[in-house]
């Protein structure tokens, strides 16, 4: 069978339904690669897609990957493996961080185990919560996280 007639891996498929429909699937990282700028654990929005082939043979989906909404959220899970002037750094401190916080991936067949398709049957409500309690940088989701479980366990216990 040629690649070009292979069908999209379920995953793939589900994400380019979701994408026709008019919804931005949120995604999270699952494998680290030097493939994705994104480390894992880390999380985006898919805005776009498009079919493409490389090399002509192999079939791939080229992903765009918003995270802007995830960008406090991701410093999280942020290793220092970029050389600069300033020694090793984060990501988000390298030359280049994409000021319009996105990257793009290539998702072939068979590769889709990089990334974990989240629920987009609901909203982020606590991510949500959390943009609107908290002043830009002041703490990290997962800081507030954990206040908000000590808040939930005083009440109910």
């Amino acid at each position: 069978m040629s690649v070009f007639n292979l069908p999209l891996e379920p995953k793939q498929q589900r994400l380019v339904d979701l994408l026709d429909q008019g919804i931005t699937p949120i995604v999270r990282i699952s494998k680290d690669t030097e493939f994705i700028d994104l480390e894992e654990g880390s999380m985006a929005k898919v805005v776009e897609y498009k079919k493409d082939y490389e090399d002509d043979s192999e079939y791939v989906l080229e992903l765009t990957l918003d995270f802007s909404e995830f960008e406090e959220y991701n410093k999280n899970f942020q290793k220092f493996v970029f050389h600069s002037d300033k020694g090793l750094v984060k990501y988000s401190d390298s030359p280049i961080y994409p000021k319009s916080k996105r990257t793009t991936i290539f998702v072939g067949y068979g590769s889709d185990q990089y990334f974990e398709l989240l629920d987009s049957s609901h909203k982020n409500e606590l991510f949500d919560r959390y943009q609107k309690d908290v002043n830009k940088g002041s703490q990290t989701y997962v800081n507030w996280l954990e206040e908000e479980l000590k808040k939930a366990k005083k009440r109910c216990c």
